[in-house]
């Protein structure tokens, strides 16, 4: 059996097809598409590829030559008859810029929101952002704190405090737990989609938002899933050898 030529991808495009294929709100169509043109850049023959993903031999040849011409845009569901579709990127870039519907309960969107609201692919929209630069998102990092004085229990205020109130007691919490970390994330998604850029004049102005958006994001829930294998996770997340340990695990 003759082999051909691997399928070259473009800059990126492997990341993100990887990236289909683990993620649970992805549709089985383009699950499909992204083993086929995966297998392809891997060098399968194109009889193999059909096998490996169970479509007949036109199907790969068909979505090979699509990656080909369009790259991931290409890949997306052909128009249907009387579907409103966009590709114009000057209408995209309007519509990023633009502030979302209240509804959604955020203060900008991500490609996958803008892309359902517009319906079209979070692909073709993530295209057109980093044709463009646009990044309606900032990005998050986060680092050891290597402040001897983390404690905030070492501080008189907080003792007094503590004094007035018997009842209330203080747990702590490794630094490390895994569902404190997804606590976190969650904190960090609401912060930057619907707190830091929001406007608010009143404590209940900011419960209102909070609630819009915790409203919306259950309307859209999917569960998160990982992207960094426990080896890269874990060499991020060690402190240098300098760093001090600031976290307590006593209860």
């Amino acid at each position: 059996m003759s082999r051909v030529e691997p399928l070259v991808l473009r800059v990126g495009d492997e990341r993100v097809l990887r990236g289909w294929l683990r993620s649970p709100t992805m549709s089985a169509g383009l699950v499909q598409r992204a083993r086929i043109v995966l297998l392809a850049a891997e060098g399968e023959s194109n009889a193999e590829v059909a096998r490996l993903v169970g479509v007949s031999l036109p199907t790969v040849h068909s979505w090979r030559s699509r990656y080909t011409s369009g790259g991931l845009a290409a890949l997306d569901d052909l128009p249907r008859p009387g579907r409103p579709v966009v590709h114009d990127e000057q209408a995209i870039i309007a519509a990023t810029l633009d502030r979302p519907p209240v509804r959604l309960g955020v203060t900008h969107w991500s490609a996958r929101l803008l892309g359902e609201d517009l319906d079209i692919s979070f692909a073709t929209v993530a295209r057109v952002w980093r044709r463009w630069g646009l990044k309606p998102w900032k990005a998050e990092t986060f680092k050891f704190s290597t402040d001897p004085e983390l404690e905030l229990t070492k501080h008189p205020n907080v003792q007094a405090w503590l004094a007035k109130h018997p009842r209330v007691h203080l747990h702590f919490t490794p630094t490390s737990g895994s569902w404190l970390n997804m606590v976190e994330i969650f904190f960090g998604i609401i912060t930057r989609q619907a707190i830091r850029r929001g406007t608010f004049h009143s404590v209940r102005d900011l419960e209102t938002a909070i609630g819009i958006y915790i409203d919306g994001w259950n309307d859209r829930a999917h569960p998160f899933t990982w992207t960094k294998n426990a080896e890269q996770i874990i060499s991020h997340a060690k402190p240098s050898p300098n760093q001090k340990k600031t976290y307590n695990t006593r209860h």
